[in-house]
C-alpha cells in the first residue's frame, strides 16, 4: 500500500502539502568562512582517497606479480 494510500490524501494533495512546507522552510548558508573551512575539509579527503586508491592500484599489481612469480 502506498503512503499517499495510506494517509487517506490524493497524490496531489500531499504534493501540495508538501511544496506549502518545504517553501516555509528558510534554508541557512553558512558564512564564507565556514563555506571555505568546508571545502578544505572536502578538499583534504578528496587527496586522502586518490592516495588510497593509488595504494590499492600498487597492491593489485605486486598481487598480481606474486601470482604470475607462483604459477611460472
Amino acid at each position: 500500500m502506498s503512503r499517499c494510500s495510506r494517509s487517506g490524501g490524493s497524490p496531489a494533495l500531499v504534493w501540495r502539502n508538501w511544496a506549502i512546507a518545504w517553501k516555509s522552510k528558510i534554508i541557512e548558508v553558512p558564512s564564507k568562512e565556514e563555506q571555505e573551512k568546508i571545502a578544505n575539509f572536502l578538499t583534504a579527503i578528496d587527496k586522502k582517497i586518490e592516495v588510497i586508491a593509488q595504494q590499492i592500484e600498487l597492491t593489485k599489481q605486486f598481487k598480481k606479480g606474486l601470482l604470475q612469480k607462483m604459477f611460472v
